[in-house]
């Protein structure tokens, strides 16, 4: 028979979790000008990468946050605005975009997306 005390387990890993945040915050699109989004919501900082999905349920498309003007978040799409509109939700990456370079770019021509 196996006793209490024989299984022994740790609970460090399980305890960093605790501290962590897993709740999506999104936010939603309120008005488009031209090229420039504006939305209510995610929390964002300066240069962040958002996601803004359109409400026909279509491929998200990548945008930059650009400025703040009375508690919205401007962004600036990277690609075609297709499908965006009002109530599209978007969703902050919490990262600038970013673009890995080694040699293997050598002599290569990128778009503004690498």
């Amino acid at each position: 028979m196996i006793a209490p005390n024989d299984f022994k387990v740790d609970f460090t890993k399980y305890r960093s979790l605790v501290d962590k945040n897993f709740q999506k915050t999104l936010g939603k699109v309120v008005k488009v000008v031209g090229l420039t989004i504006e939305s209510i919501g995610p929390d964002a900082k300066l240069n962040d990468m958002c996601y803004i999905i359109p409400k026909n349920g279509g491929e998200a498309l990548k945008a930059e946050v650009v400025g703040f003007r009375d508690n919205r978040v401007l962004l600036m799409p990277y690609d075609n605005v297709e499908g965006v509109g009002l109530g599209s939700w978007v969703e902050n990456s919490g990262a600038p975009l970013k673009v890995y370079a080694s040699e293997a770019l050598l002599g290569k021509t990128l778009d503004g997306l690498g």
